[in-house]
């Protein structure tokens, strides 16, 4: 087994983690990212120092011989957008978008799509329903749609926040929802609330994390669907149902592990829900969560995102590697002290300080407009506000070593 120096509360998600990995193994050969698949949320960097470990089993000496041709490219336009860390930005793959397809009959409803663009989209293209609604936090996601997805009087593309209410000509408007919200128990009540604003008499699927996501991860599921009991009926939960792209983001902290060649490894449960049978409507309380407001400023199709909240005064240089000296996390997730450090992110797994945000985002706004008149990035960023050191740090954001 993996030794760490960790809490008994770590040691026994590595133990269930490990039985989980022998489990997946079953005596067969399979790849690295189909066992990934079957490890119920299992990060593939703890994968791989699992499988470095185990003892009892043959395997290969390295992921060269899990090897498997790669996918074909996804048709969806999404992927030619780089990810959003902030708004933990998975989208499902086009496998996924068929299943949920032939679920059913979807023509006589009014379909909302909460934080699903990838979902949204296929159904656009695809199927044929009374109203398709697609409300998404990511402007970028909402402009591209915009002008990538056939346009109709019943299809809808707003960008919304579900910190906010509802707008109220959306109240009660459909009959099916679907959400996908981050992977942390807190957002999971208010994105249920909007839900069933959305569609208090209708049907509601969601997205919820495997049982080895993190430590707690088991305990927070059982959590999540307790609270759903007076109000709600759950109808089925379909282990392993949904499947996710890689996002660039995470593509990028993986190569850095050494994990190699990447295929989606992300899976999820799908829940589904219907008004309980003695109560008219879903009625789900809100518990507000706080999120940081990150500022965006894109460079070509790289996206630089600034936490304007974090940082102040003018100790340091502008733009400074973590306290390790690194500046690509090891994984997109929240727990890591690493993440908790950063408060500026790229959509290529990039993370670093700043103690000056307003004046970094003036900078890169520089940059941008530097580049987009024709200079070679080496003058674009030769600007007496950037010190060299932090030019440095922008030119290996900018692909430049």
């Amino acid at each position: 087994m993996l030794r760490m120096s960790v809490s008994e509360e770590e040691l026994e998600y590595l133990a269930r983690a490990e039985r989980q990995l022998r489990f997946a193994l079953g005596g067969a050969e399979r790849t690295f990212f189909d066992i990934a698949r079957l490890c119920k949320g299992l990060y593939p960097t703890v994968v791989s120092k699992l499988l470095e470990g185990l003892s009892g089993v043959v395997l290969g000496s390295s992921h060269e011989c899990f090897r498997t041709i790669e996918p074909a490219p996804s048709s969806s336009s999404l992927s030619s957008l780089e990810g959003n860390p902030t708004l933990c930005s998975w989208y499902f793959t086009e496998a996924t978008c068929e299943r949920v397809a032939a679920l059913r009959d979807w023509s006589d409803l009014r379909i909302a799509f909460l934080g699903t663009p990838r979902l949204y989209e296929h159904f656009a293209r695809k199927i044929n329903a009374r109203r398709l609604t697609l409300l998404d936090l990511d402007r970028l996601v909402i402009e591209h749609l915009e002008s990538t997805t056939p346009s109709s009087r019943m299809s809808d593309l707003i960008e919304y926040d579900v910190q906010t209410e509802v707008p109220e000509h959306l109240r009660s408007l459909f009959d099916c929802v679907f959400f996908d919200p981050p992977w942390y128990p807190e957002h999971y009540s208010t994105w249920l609330a909007r839900a069933a604003q959305l569609a208090p008499n209708g049907v509601i699927m969601f997205t919820l994390f495997p049982s080895l996501t993190r430590p707690a991860a088991e305990i927070e599921r059982v959590s999540i669907l307790a609270e759903l009991r007076n109000s709600a009926r759950l109808i089925t939960t379909i282990s392993s149902f949904l499947e996710y792209e890689v996002p660039t983001f995470e593509r990028a902290e993986l190569e850095a592990c050494d994990i190699t060649p990447i295929e989606p490894w992300k899976v999820a449960d799908l829940v589904l829900l219907e008004p309980a049978r003695d109560a008219a409507v879903m009625d789900i309380p809100i518990k507000p969560f706080v999120t940081p407001s990150w500022r965006e400023v894109d460079i070509g199709s790289l996206r630089l995102f600034i936490d304007p909240g974090r940082g102040a005064g003018t100790a340091g240089c502008l733009l400074m590697p973590l306290s390790d000296g690194s500046i690509i996390l090891r994984s997109p997730s929240r727990r890591d002290p690493r993440r908790k450090e950063a408060n500026v992110l790229s959509s290529r797994g990039h993370a670093a300080v700043t103690s000056r945000p307003d004046e970094l985002v003036l900078v890169l706004k520089k940059v941008r407009d530097n580049l987009e008149s024709g200079h070679a990035i080496s003058e674009a960023t030769n600007i007496s506000a950037i010190d060299p050191e932090s030019r440095a740090v922008l030119l290996r954001f900018l692909g430049i070593q």
